[in-house]
């Protein structure tokens, strides 16, 4: 638009210049004309330049709200990431164990209006030994903020408490547990949480300070647990993590074992 009334006010100029000669020979005359012409393009060269500044300002706005969008998406993904693993671990809750076994046996109940609850039969002593250790195959990418990590390898599963396919151990027994976690890095950062039924209880980080520099950090926490309760690792603070991870070297691990009743 703005090109279009310049065009106009030029074209305006030479038929105005070509007549006021027609009309007047004077030459203080013609130098008037040009000069207010030249302040009237002057003053739309400054409302172009103020038009110009205003609309990046409208894109950086435009830009920082979509960071804001990003960022809130990468949330809800590992939100949606643990309630499927929440109710995945919660369908299919069962520990072998031998000749015997623990179920998790789902009931409503509404006895003389009492609030509904789960109940657990139990058949097996709580002298059976309870423990995992499990590692990380290959590299992991794109890790949204609450994404549970899910550990692929298993060095041990005693029990059959860990689910590799949702990351998540499962306390089979009242008890005091050990649980340790390790987290790698390359040339980045990344923050690990160690969560207990969507509480956070430890935290670990790790940062590179260089690049092509491999970081570790970890935590160790020894934790009051009830028999069904949930614990896992995530990715925390901000989004796209990247873990790593090989099979020759498992430089990833969580594990975790129960000391006592």
């Amino acid at each position: 638009m703005i090109a279009v009334q310049f065009t106009r006010l030029i074209v305006a100029l030479c038929t105005f210049v070509v007549s006021s000669k027609a009309r007047d020979s004077s030459h203080e005359f013609c130098n008037d004309v040009i000069l207010k012409l030249l302040v009237r393009m002057e003053t739309m060269e400054t409302k172009m330049k103020e038009m110009e500044c205003s609309m990046q300002a409208e894109i950086r706005i435009l830009n920082n709200d979509l960071f804001k969008q990003k960022e809130e998406t990468e949330r809800l993904k590992g939100l949606i990431t643990l309630v499927r693993a929440e109710k995945h671990n919660m369908d299919n809750f069962r520990i072998p164990k031998q000749n015997n076994d623990v179920e998790f046996d789902s009931k409503a109940m509404n006895n003389g209006g009492k609030k509904s609850k789960l109940e657990f039969h139990i058949r097996q002593a709580s002298s059976e030994p309870v423990a995992f250790s499990v590692y990380i195959t290959d590299y992991v990418r794109h890790l949204g903020i609450n994404q549970a990590i899910e550990y692929d390898g298993v060095l041990t599963n005693e029990g059959n408490v860990y689910n590799a396919h949702t990351g998540i151990f499962t306390c089979p027994q009242d008890g005091l547990y050990l649980t340790f976690f390790v987290t790698t890095i390359n040339n980045q950062s990344v923050w690990v949480q160690l969560m207990v039924d969507d509480v956070n209880v430890s935290d670990a980080v790790s940062y590179s300070l260089r690049d092509s520099q491999d970081d570790q950090g970890g935590n160790v926490a020894i934790l009051r647990l009830r028999m069904g309760q949930s614990v896992w690792t995530s990715t925390h603070y901000h989004g796209d993590s990247i873990l790593v991870a090989n099979t020759e070297f498992q430089h990833m691990t969580f594990s975790g074992v129960r000391l006592s009743a």
